[in-house]
């Protein structure tokens, strides 16, 4: 029951084949005048119609390698193509190497936990050391003050 669960969820995470627009997994079959493609990414798919060679390397490689030969070429249609065909990967960082979005957004999300824990224990400390120093009497900060009576958040003495 559990792995069933856990089965449906990862499969939202990877599209399946037939989500995938026709200009990404039959570049060379479907019509450009019927596409719902972006306007920018129209030249490139035309050109990419044209080309015998891509033609030829589109039926001898999978789809994921194909687009990838496509990069230096067709850097849009390519980019956005692999975008679709593997999500986890984010080709905008620093010279366009892929790195893993899931894993930087948990790194963020890490980070941030971590810095809120260490002003929290900032503040706890401030806390007790202003209450040590009020209980205390000591105005000067240096423990001139201590009596053998504590009362205040370090006491250890039910009163």
């Amino acid at each position: 029951m559990h792995l069933d669960e856990l089965a449906k969820s990862l499969n939202g995470y990877f599209p399946t084949r037939e989500s995938y627009p026709a200009w990404v997994t039959q570049p060379f079959t479907f019509s450009v005048a019927t596409a719902d493609v972006i306007d920018e990414y129209l030249d490139e798919i035309i050109e990419l119609q044209q080309s015998q060679v891509q033609q030829q390397l589109f039926r001898t490689t999978t789809l994921s390698t194909f687009w990838c030969h496509q990069i230096v070429v067709y850097p849009l249609i390519a980019k956005k193509a692999l975008e679709i065909l593997i999500p986890f990967v984010d080709f905008r960082g620093p010279l366009a190497q892929p790195c893993f979005r899931k894993l930087r957004n948990n790194r963020t999300v890490i980070h941030k936990n971590l810095f809120v824990a260490m002003v929290v224990q900032v503040l706890v400390r401030l806390v007790l050391y202003a209450d040590q120093t009020i209980s205390r009497g000591d105005s000067t900060g240096l423990g001139s003050g201590i009596s053998q009576h504590r009362h205040g958040i370090d006491s250890t003495v039910s009163t």
